[in-house]
């Protein structure tokens, strides 16, 4: 998949729209995990299940 810029989480047709009625609570990040801790927030995981497995 290439990257898109145009892209939105939360685009103007309703029809593509991602997490529009997901309740998303802000957990804090402890050290240098960013990309771990928004995917924990957006799936429920903790940002330790994520750690290793991605490559950012």
């Amino acid at each position: 998949m290439t990257f898109d810029i145009t892209s939105n989480l939360w685009p103007k047709n309703e029809r593509y729209a991602f997490f529009r009625d997901k309740k998303i609570v802000p957990i804090k990040q402890v050290g240098p995990h960013c990309a771990s801790t928004v995917l924990a927030m957006l799936t429920g995981q903790t940002p330790e299940y994520f750690q290793g497995r991605i490559n950012t």
